[in-house]
């Protein structure tokens, strides 16, 4: 995932959920400006460093409390003026009310709290029409709209895919709405969503379809498991408007959550920094070895320093890796079977490289270019992946993230060839633990596993 699709509909979502911590360090910030305005740089004392704290606080709960963190008022002017002055009228009640009972209010100066209230509600409406006005070009980029594909039987397809144009609640773009019936034309389904999804990936698939065709979402589901969405399914009792309870919604319509997807909200932004920071560490530690490795490949066999190969990444889409070769060059070709042990391709330089894994040092260079991560399941070449992936059902499931220079799989023993379909179904279900636990911790783990297993790995050749 780009910074951008991290940055996108799900953070500014968390923005908006955010607003309420955003206000209160806004009012605190105002608080001491105002303060220092009064009295200069003096130290407050401690009945006034009370009052700095214990503001921002009332000030905050009290706009919630008024409804000022509601998502369809938090940006129309009207409403947010008027809740504004609700909320503060009704925290400097309190906080009055607590300085007469206290009997403090005589510590504190007149001119000091009356432009701290009376800017507070400016600040507050300045704030967030300059808000409204970033999420306004950002929704006209389509960065705000959910971004849907419907996927059923009709006439439910043709229902949600009304009332989800007709609501009003939640900007919903509809990509697509593909009807499937028994006997349908599967492949050309799968052109179709695959044309969909590589223009901009959804954030959601919906299935639709009646109880008695349930089995459709069996063949559905495995296909679109590479994509990096939601997968929901809408039952048909959910047109009828009765409550569901713990269901989640979009555009108002109810659905149940058969998988989310990986790195959702914060967690996605949280990786793309350990890959970004990590991997600007690792360079600068590694490119004294790079430049030895690569006059090493370049002077131990013709050809060229780096190998690159065409492999299967985020979204199931291809991108080039690249590797310092290790194999005569005449004999690296994209669709050559994985390297054996005592592959006579390998050269004396290469055979060192790929045994402490120094041969994987450029794909730094990927994740830097957004196309790799440093931790995730290994890329495999195009012509393996085909291979695979009609035998194994979870197998496109490994694409629902980025690809990784190391991986759960590879320090848990399988890496290297996967000569049969059972080894690689071993690789595969460790790669969707992975994804399915991910956490920093684990990662860290895996980045120290690795480099522990570099020089004595049995399974690298």
């Amino acid at each position: 995932m780009s910074l951008k699709s991290v940055v996108s509909y799900r953070a500014a979502e968390l923005l908006i959920d955010s607003l309420r911590n955003i206000d209160l360090l806004l009012i605190a910030a105002l608080g001491y400006a105002t303060f220092v305005l009064r009295h200069g740089f003096e130290t407050p004392n401690p009945v006034q460093v009370a009052l700095l704290v214990l503001a921002p606080i009332v000030s905050s709960s009290a706009l919630r409390l008024v409804g000022f963190y509601r998502r369809l008022h938090a940006f129309s002017l009207v409403h947010c003026l008027r809740m504004v002055l609700a909320g503060e009228g009704i925290a400097i009640f309190i906080l009055f009310t607590l300085g007469y009972i206290t009997k403090v209010t005589q510590e504190y100066s007149r001119l000091w709290v009356l432009s701290w209230a009376l800017l507070t509600p400016v600040l507050l409406v300045a704030e967030r029409m300059a808000l409204a006005e970033w999420l306004r070009r950002k929704d006209g980029a389509g960065w705000m709209r959910r971004r849907v594909i419907l996927i059923g039987v009709e006439p439910l397809l043709s229902k949600l895919a009304q009332r989800l144009a007709d609501q009003y609640t939640e900007k919903v773009e509809l990509a697509l709405a593909v009807d499937v019936e028994d006997g349908t034309d599967f492949e050309a389904v799968w052109a179709n969503v695959d044309r969909c999804c590589a223009e901009r990936l959804p954030d959601d698939f919906v299935l639709t379809v009646p109880g008695a065709k349930l089995h459709l979402v069996e063949a559905i589901v495995p296909r679109i498991r590479q994509y990096w969405a939601n997968i929901d399914i809408c039952p048909e009792h959910a047109f009828i408007g009765l409550p569901f309870q713990n269901a989640r919604h979009i555009g108002g319509v109810p659905v149940l959550h058969l998988m989310t997807r990986p790195f959702e909200d914060w967690q996605g932004l949280v990786k793309w920094l350990e890959d970004w920071l990590l991997t600007l560490v690792f360079l600068v530690i590694a490119l004294p070895v790079m430049a030895i490795a690569a006059l090493a490949v370049r002077l131990d066999s013709p050809g060229p320093v780096l190998f690159r190969q065409r492999r299967y990444g985020f979204g199931n889409r291809e991108f080039v890796v690249y590797k310092f070769r290790t194999m005569a060059h005449q004999q690296q070709d994209e669709t050559a079977p994985q390297v054996r042990r005592d592959d006579p391709r390998v050269t004396r330089v290469g055979r060192f490289l790929r045994r402490t894994s120094l041969d994987e040092l450029p794909q730094l260079f990927n994740v830097l270019n957004g196309s790799m991560s440093l931790v995730g399941p290994r890329p495999h070449a195009v012509a393996h992946g085909r291979h695979f992936a009609p035998k194994i059902e979870d197998y496109l499931a490994r694409h629902r993230i980025k690809p990784g220079i190391t991986g759960w799989a590879q320090v848990n023993g399988f890496r290297g060839e996967t000569p049969t379909v059972e080894a690689m179904e071993k690789r595969v279900e460790h790669d969707l633990f992975y994804i399915e636990n991910w956490s920093i911790w684990l990662d860290i783990s895996i980045l120290i596993r690795t480099m522990l297993l570099s020089f004595h790995d049995d399974s690298a050749f």
